[in-house]
């Protein structure tokens, strides 16, 4: 078994270098395992933070280009091979492609009992067994070239790349498709991240896009992103990481309204692949190896997270007004500010009441962001004016 070398030190760096695991691509975490698909090798494990990996035996020199994880089971994708599936977190691998047309694997995802593989030119395949056998789910998915899929809940997302690409939802594990582009751009969709009942959309060339209400709708939330060539994106709680190919990490507590540099200190020198995240650190893997950081580090995020449970926006949605209800505890006086989703401030009032009425009527109908912020930190809410 080949073991890498453990995390290196730099001075006055916040990101660090976890050992030298060349080239990864993709990685998936599951409690206090981190994997980590890697180019030319197959999949790496590292049961302590990225302080030191091993190469799993039995998935080297496949082609593995992605992998997820569903209880004590392994998922991983080939480029050529179809899916391997490990019961022994990564120790041995058995080859499930049995009714597989594509061996293709472009993304993986799981829902439920169902496992979904998207392939580069054959559509989606959905496995209820493990893997063991494989059925075709493409009714409405006119672009059968899928470049990722996310779950919500029951619904299903899948972007598509080439010749007009979008985004197409599934309520029923993949019986039938809809296509839902309103507002989104006519190219590859390089990544879905779903947080809560926000779904987002990553371009290599365009930024991000929101949708708050199941994919019907989409708007761009680009504000702060100096740069919109995306290479990852990544939800973690009440956090969105972003990676870009010239200005490397963003992050957002909004909910995208507004992005802030993650870069402090960025000594990688390569363009990011993917992200993921424990209660610890957050990961990043690019062609250099896997680089490291502390959430701790995100005094902005951990504020917000304690405020937020004593803020309610009430009712929601609303036709023409609502109330701010902010508990004593966060010590008012309070800013209020309201942000359309593309980031543009509407409103700023300053309150010494645990109680504001607001009013919105003559808002357009959509999705709005209401930022409170006190000494104790910055509590954010999103409300729906019909």
């Amino acid at each position: 078994m080949l073991v890498f070398t453990s995390v290196s030190n730099f001075s006055n760096a916040q990101w660090q270098l976890c050992g030298l695991v060349p080239s990864t691509t993709r990685m998936a975490i599951k409690d206090t395992n981190i994997f980590v698909v890697t180019a030319g090798i197959g999949i790496s494990l590292s049961t302590n933070n990225g302080n030191t990996w091993s190469t799993l035996s039995g998935i080297s020199n496949r082609g593995i280009e992605n992998v997820v994880v569903n209880g004590t089971k392994l998922f991983a994708g080939s480029g050529n091979r179809g899916v391997f599936l490990s019961f022994d977190n990564g120790a041995s691998w058995v080859q499930t492609n049995n009714g597989l047309t594509d061996t293709n694997i472009t993304c993986l995802a799981i829902c439920g009992n169902n496992i979904f593989a998207g392939t580069f030119s054959h559509g989606i395949f959905v496995s209820s067994n493990n893997g063991a056998t494989w059925s075709a789910v493409n009714n409405g998915l006119t672009n059968p070239y899928i470049k990722s899929i996310a779950v919500s809940g029951s619904n299903i997302y899948a972007g598509t790349s080439y010749f007009n690409g979008g985004v197409f939802l599934s309520s029923n594990n993949g019986v039938n498709w809809t296509l839902l582009n309103n507002g989104l751009q006519q190219e590859d969709v390089l990544e879905l991240a779903i947080k809560d009942t926000n779904i987002f959309v990553a371009y290599p060339t365009h930024g991000i896009y929101l949708s708050s209400n199941n994919g019907v709708n989409w708007s761009q939330i680009n504000n702060g992103l100096t740069d919109t060539n995306i290479q990852a994106l990544k939800v973690c709680g009440s956090n969105i990481f972003t990676a870009t190919v010239f200005d490397n990490v963003f992050i957002s507590t909004n909910n995208g309204a507004n992005w802030i540099s993650f870069s402090d200190n960025w000594v990688g020198g390569h363009d990011i692949n993917d992200f993921a995240i424990n209660q610890v650190y957050i990961f990043a893997a690019d062609a250099g190896g896997v680089w490291r950081r502390r959430i701790s580090e995100i005094p902005s995020c951990i504020k917000e997270e304690l405020v937020n449970s004593n803020l309610i926006v009430y009712p929601n949605p609303t036709m023409d007004n609502f109330t701010i209800d902010v508990s004593a505890s966060l010590n008012i006086p309070a800013t209020i500010e309201i942000s359309n989703i593309q980031g543009q401030l509407l409103k700023t009032l300053t309150t010494t009441d645990t109680k504001t009425n607001i009013d919105v009527s003559s808002f357009p109908s959509g999705v709005y962001i209401v930022e409170v912020k006190t000494e104790k930190g910055i509590a954010v809410k999103k409300f729906i004016k019909e």
